[in-house]
């Protein structure tokens, strides 16, 4: 990290150019579109790795008896221009968040689409009774004026302490934050009131804002294979952990399994890294080479959605491959202002 210090110089004059589209934004010399049809922006100021995808995935489930659609940029896919995604859709088709929600809620409306303008017009003439779109990863998108902006920073890495790119991982500059409704503190630890107070300050919501806190948390282990059994957390103590990943950012990920686990060993692909059979036949070399009674693969399910092509599923065929879901909790009275905020904004539309 201490090296990217060196390109702050490029880093002032990315956030001058950034500043600059902002204003005219602001000043409304750029245009922004607001809908009739309720939009939710779920975003970051810096580049992920905030715990994004579950807290797109809360209010999904919390909107659940809602006719809902999400709407992506579609990041890594091979398509391009505006798609809905069908039952045969992969995430090379639609990108791996795309494809996720569609594994995991088969229910609702999964867009993808560069143009959000475009996307958002299209998806309101084909499915007339949308109640709610999800623009997942849209804070920068400012040609779409959403009705409410949910705005994440990671815990660990608060968007006060970071820089921009290239120097830092922001995509602008730190007033940016100002423009959401809620700001979510990600990834925490258990922080007791004292500590959630301290950091508010930090963050200076203005009068409209609401800070509140979020934490992950992880269920039992999923096989690949039916035939094989799920694994409870409890149950990890016993086995050696082979984690394969291709996130943004596995920190909390990693720490966990040292926990949790009897002997980890981690092997780390970039974010929406596209697996090939050298890929997993270097997995399966590095997994072989483990000493051990009892030894699994495990991965996310993000990732779990790119290991499912046709081309690979030989290979993990004879690994015992399982995903660790994961979820997003709040304390009690930040699960009831995160809630009411979308479902009063919603129920008004």
């Amino acid at each position: 990290m201490h090296f990217r210090k060196f390109l702050l110089p490029v880093s002032w004059l990315y956030g001058m150019i950034m500043s600059m589209r902002n204003f005219f934004y602001d000043k409304r010399i750029f245009s922004s579109k607001e809908f009739e049809v309720p939009v939710i922006c779920v975003g970051n100021l810096s580049v992920g790795g905030t715990g994004k995808t579950p807290h797109v995935e809360y209010i999904i489930q919390l909107l659940n008896d809602r006719v809902i659609a999400t709407l992506s940029r579609g990041y890594g896919r091979k398509s391009k221009g505006y798609l809905i995604a069908g039952p045969n859709m992969t995430s090379e088709t639609i990108g791996d968040e795309p494809a996720q929600y569609a594994l995991k809620f088969p229910h609702i409306i999964v867009a993808v689409g560069e143009e959000r303008v475009h996307a958002i017009e299209n998806l309101q003439s084909q499915f007339p009774g949308l109640d709610a779109i999800i623009m997942d990863d849209g804070f920068q998108h400012r040609s779409v004026k959403p009705g409410l902006s949910v705005l994440l920073t990671d815990y660990s890495l608060l968007f006060t302490k970071d820089f921009l790119l290239p120097a830092g991982n922001l995509r602008e500059g730190r007033n940016g934050y100002k423009r959401a409704d809620l700001i979510i503190v990600t990834k925490c630890p258990a922080l007791s009131e004292n500590e959630k107070q301290n950091i508010i300050p930090e963050i200076s919501p203005v009068k409209t804002q609401k800070v509140l806190f979020s934490r992950m948390v992880y269920d039992a282990l999923v096989p690949f294979r039916n035939e094989n059994h799920g694994i409870d957390i409890q149950q990890l103590k016993e086995y050696d952990v082979f984690l394969l990943t291709g996130i943004a950012n596995p920190k909390n990920l990693v720490e966990f399994l040292k926990q949790k686990s009897y002997h980890l060993y981690e092997i780390k692909f970039p974010d929406h890294h596209v697996f090939s059979k050298n890929d997993l036949q270097m997995v399966k070399r590095k997994f072989d080479n483990i000493v051990a009674q009892k030894k699994i693969i495990v991965t996310t399910f993000k990732d779990f959605t790119r290991l499912k092509k046709e081309n690979l599923q030989e290979l993990i065929h004879d690994l015992p491959f399982y995903y660790l879901p994961v979820k997003v909790e709040f304390d009690e009275m930040d699960k009831k202002i995160f809630e009411e905020k979308i479902l009063n904004y919603v129920g008004k539309n």
